[in-house]
């Protein structure tokens, strides 16, 4: 009902106003009496805010008693009211417990008023619930803050625009500062040395300046082993940067290690064709000094690794690698632009200086092949000089790659031949195991190919095959070739490649193509389980067939490392199990009968 002045004294109009000041209130407002023994009765009075927040009707509020709607400990809440009791009027947080059970935290503030020789609580609460909400985020905020502050391994500290550290968080590994401690609110020049404490402070003031982030680089050492180290600084303040110093000796040494492998050819040592082509493009640059290109192009080394291995061909580019660079002079740039192919520049080098090293390097390599008879080596060069201003240098190359290419094909038969000539030397070395095998087979298959009434040349033939067949053993590693025991299936796998290497081989030896194809297929089987083509019956070469018979009787009969010899007989008894399987049948027979019984 509307306050009406005109009809009421002014001591009710009073009542009326403090009345709806408690009505109307925006906090919460409740009223309850003291015993003479200092404890709380049941609310006597509560305006319409605290029904509002606490979820009740006026009438349910005021038959409840106050510790029923708070959830506060009592210990604290009987702390505040002793309080009150001799201050007149506290003030704190408490939790309320809402009807439905929900909590709020409540700000209050508590009076006590006497009336009549009666003792009464007055107590004002205002819901600080969104505040306790937002001070409960900000604290998830801090501490996750301070976990990732935490985890950061690096050095942090926040410095002002006089180079005072007001902040200063350290880790194990930066043992070489002081303590924390002992930093703050300490000047830079006092904590750091004066060249690095200057530069810190000169992208402190540049970081202050521009309101932007900055980085810079820097070398410091600890405990005398050489770091690098990478600030950044922000603006944490008017007057004051954050700054993080990471130590990235480990990256650095990484992007080093990367760089000198995208510039570095990784066996050799030597530079790379990138790094050559860059080279080619800078010195354009002056393109009238007299300068000077040598292409160098190993010989046989495709061949080589073919038969040889590659571990032997990857050994012969190592050795003309240094036999090619201690011929240059210390400016020279030596490069490896290709599987087989070396390139050269040469700075300030007219004709005679060019010529002079390409002597130096064939020299050289004639004094290896004479000190080194197991493996031959053999590079073919050209070269070419500028004679006058020359704004490509590319041209330059490409007629040095040609003069070597001319070099190589004159040169190519006879580096084959020495290939297929060091072939031959490591087979006659590796034959102490087999000793007069080949000799053997040489009369075995002669004699069968006389029974079969064979030309003799065809006959001459076989008896090349006899003694070169097992050529392409020199590409077998040692630990398979001279294994004391039965190989494993892997091995097995591994050693069936002498055949294939055997025809690349003979391919490459004038003297052995015409036989090369027979190599290829000696160890095919009659039924078509042979290697390494699957080949069967009459598909198989004749001269195929007559070896196969042959050498598995010479091998049967003599020792091997893994097993002892087979008698005659036991012999034969295999041969003629193999029979339809491994061996043409007709020829096994034919070996017994007219070989091995006459």
């Amino acid at each position: 009902m509307p306050y009406d002045s005109s009809i009421v004294s002014e001591e009710q109009g009073l009542t009326v106003f403090y009345q709806l000041l408690f009505e109307q209130s925006a906090d919460a407002t409740v009223v309850c009496e003291i015993d003479k023994n200092g404890r709380l009765k049941r609310f006597i009075r509560a305006n319409h805010m605290a029904c509002t927040k606490l979820e009740y009707t006026e009438a349910e509020l005021l038959g409840l008693h106050p510790l029923e709607t708070v959830k506060t400990d009592l210990s604290s809440l009987d702390n505040l009211l002793k309080k009150l009791l001799l201050q007149k009027t506290v003030s704190g947080e408490i939790t309320f417990l809402t009807k439905t059970g929900i909590k709020r935290p409540a700000e209050i503030s508590a009076s006590l008023l006497t009336f009549q020789d009666r003792h009464f609580l007055i107590c004002t609460a205002r819901d600080i619930t969104p505040r306790k909400r937002a001070e409960q985020s900000l604290r998830r905020v801090q501490t996750r803050n301070q976990a990732l502050i935490n985890a950061i391994p690096d050095l942090m500290f926040e410095i002002n625009k006089a180079g005072l550290f007001n902040d200063f968080k350290t880790r194990n590994h930066f043992d070489f500062f002081n303590p924390a401690a002992e930093v703050i609110q300490q000047n830079i020049n006092h904590v750091l040395p004066p060249p690095l404490a200057g530069q810190i402070m000169h992208f402190v003031h540049k970081t202050l300046v521009t309101g932007q982030a900055q980085s810079f680089e820097f070398q410091f050492p600890i405990h005398g082993s050489h770091h690098e180290w990478e600030a950044r600084l922000v603006p944490s303040g008017p007057d004051s940067v954050l700054s993080i110093i990471r130590d990235i000796t480990d990256r650095k040494q990484m992007e080093n290690q990367l760089k000198y492998l995208s510039w570095h050819d990784s066996l050799t040592g030597l530079y790379n064709r990138a790094f050559f082509e860059e080279e080619l493009q800078r010195l354009t640059a002056d393109p009238c000094q007299p300068l000077g290109i040598i292409v160098c192009d190993m010989d046989g080394l495709k061949l080589a690794n073919d038969t040889l291995g590659h571990a032997t061909g990857d050994e012969l580019l190592l050795q003309a690698a240094k036999i090619i660079k201690n011929s240059l002079r210390n400016d020279d740039v030596l490069a490896r632009i290709g599987g087989d192919e070396f390139a050269i520049i040469l700075p300030h080098a007219p004709v005679p200086v060019v010529e002079s090293i390409c002597r130096r390097i064939r020299n050289a390599i004639t004094n290896y092949n004479v000190k080194n008879h197991g493996h031959h080596l053999s590079i073919s060069i050209g070269f070419a000089v500028s004679s006058h201003c020359l704004k490509d240098l590319k041209i330059l190359f490409k007629e040095a790659d040609n003069k070597m290419y001319r070099e190589k094909l004159l040169r190519k038969q006879t580096s084959r031949n020495t290939t297929v000539e060091t072939v031959m030397k490591l087979l006659e070395a590796r034959d102490f195991i087999t000793e007069g095998h080949a000799n053997r087979l040489q009369e075995f298959v002669a004699n069968l190919g006389l029974s079969l009434e064979l030309p003799r040349q065809k006959i001459a033939d076989l008896c090349l095959l006899a003694k070169f067949h097992d050529i392409g053993k020199v590409g077998i590693p040692d630990r398979i070739l001279f294994k004391p025991a039965p190989l494993t299936p892997e091995e097995k796998i591994e050693m069936q490649r002498h055949a294939e290497i055997g025809h690349r081989i003979a391919c490459a030896a004038a003297d052995l193509s015409h036989i090369a194809g027979w190599i290829l297929k000696h160890h095919e089987w009659w039924n078509g389980k042979g290697y390494p083509l699957g080949l069967k019956e009459k598909d198989i070469p004749l001269e195929c067939r007559i070896l196969s018979i042959a050498d598995a009787y010479d091998a049967m009969t003599n020792e091997r490392p893994y097993r002892k010899a087979l008698s005659r007989e036991d012999a034969i008894a295999e041969l003629i199990r193999g029979a339809g399987r491994q061996f043409d049948p007709d020829l096994v027979f034919k070996f017994i009968n007219n070989v091995l019984n006459n």
